[in-house]
């Protein structure tokens, strides 16, 4: 997805044809992958691409592959790289195919952890999905004609458990979620705001299975998922298991030969790793918000709206779901913001300013949470 994004700023800025391509693994053009877990499954008019090919998910225009080449950008899709050799300047296909770079940039995401890389009983059994691409997708959508209407097990209380939770129920399916947290987003959200979304999935029939975590999994004489078994004791019948408990960042190409950080590659703050012309963005990379600009300045937060059904008095940044001991410095990164500086600013009383810490938490979080329509939250820079 980056790679889509990269590729719409880079000819912004001049990019000559000729002077770009794009080798990906997969057989399709660069898409938002965030709909894989939610529209995508829809049991009517579900998406389908050309409709989320980037960079709609900035509200912008659809990149399609032929707008590829009026730019002169070269797609080499459906081609896996298995070798890099940073010191050469090369990248080796599955086929053999060599690929030699001025500057390159790593976007090689990340992929599903699998419950098979912790030794799970019956954690290789059929019907057992991690979603991360297409391709991951149509096998679920899939298996959803099969079973239809059957019982589905969610694990993981995070952005893809939540997301497939909700879709698989638009879909009749009897679903139970289970996650090891006492509340569903438990790195992003408080307690009253996690309360308030299991009471909506709770009401639209979502079984939620709290503070424990599968521990094995039976199979039929087909090698499909009939039951999933929890720490706790319980015995969860299922048709379809969908993972969602997190994801490696794929460096395995680069090790050795780039400096890494906190399990991605390390990067300064314009991206750059310790190889000179080599870049990486995205899930792979280990990007030092902090360090952004030089220059800190700080937002006031004017307002903040609350999803329909949320009352809540003096609203602050502790409602977002920010738990910390303390408040941290926000660098301002120049076009982030560029949605809320273009909103009117509204009347009332001003709340007080907070500081957020880049490096703990990533000033793409407070956003997001506008983002995801939990909470409408506008800006204005300010002095300290």
């Amino acid at each position: 997805m980056p790679t889509g994004y990269a590729a719409k700023e880079f000819t912004r800025q001049g990019l000559q044809p000729g002077e770009l391509a794009i080798i990906s693994k997969e057989a399709v053009a660069p898409y938002e992958r965030p709909a894989l877990s939610k529209s995508y499954l829809f049991p009517h008019e579900p998406a389908r691409l050309p409709s989320f090919h980037v960079c709609v998910g900035n509200g912008e225009e659809r990149l399609l592959p032929e707008r590829y080449e009026e730019k002169g950008i070269e797609l080499i899709l459906g081609t896996e790289i298995v070798k890099a050799d940073l010191a050469s300047k090369t990248l080796i296909s599955a086929s053999g195919k060599i690929y030699a770079y001025q500057t390159l940039s790593i976007a090689t995401g990340s992929t599903a952890v699998k419950l098979t890389d912790f030794v799970i009983q019956g954690a290789d059994a059929k019907n057992i999905f991690y979603l991360r691409e297409i391709r991951h997708a149509d096998k679920l959508v899939e298996t959803m004609k099969i079973k239809q209407k059957g019982k589905v097990v969610v694990l993981g209380g995070g952005y893809i458990g939540l997301e497939v939770g909700a879709a698989m129920r638009i879909n009749e399916f009897n679903v139970s979620m289970v996650y090891p947290e006492p509340w569903c987003m438990a790195r992003l959200f408080s307690p009253a705001i996690a309360s308030f979304y299991e009471r909506c999935y709770d009401k639209k029939g979502v079984k939620l299975i709290k503070g424990t975590v599968a521990v094995g999994f039976k199979a039929d004489s087909n090698g499909q998922v009939k039951a999933v078994k929890l720490k706790n004791g319980e015995v969860l019948q299922a048709d379809i298991v969908v993972v969602g408990v997190g994801r490696w960042p794929l460096t395995a190409l680069f090790k050795g030969q780039v400096e890494e950080e906190n399990s991605g590659i390390k990067t300064d703050g314009f991206s750059r790793t310790s190889v000179q012309e080599v870049y990486a963005v995205g899930d792979v990379a280990t990007f030092p918000m902090e360090t952004m600009l030089e220059n800190q300045c700080y937002f006031r937060i004017f307002k903040i709206i609350p999803p329909p059904g949320l009352h809540l008095q003096n609203p602050s940044l502790e409602h977002i779901g920010i738990t910390m001991e303390r408040w941290l410095e926000i660098s301002w990164k120049e076009g982030l913001l560029k949605k809320t500086r273009e909103l009117p600013k509204l009347l009332g009383t001003n709340l007080k300013l907070r500081k957020i810490n880049l490096k703990k938490l990533g000033c793409y979080l407070l956003v997001c949470m506008a983002q995801v329509g939990l909470y409408e939250i506008y800006f204005e820079r300010s002095s300290k």
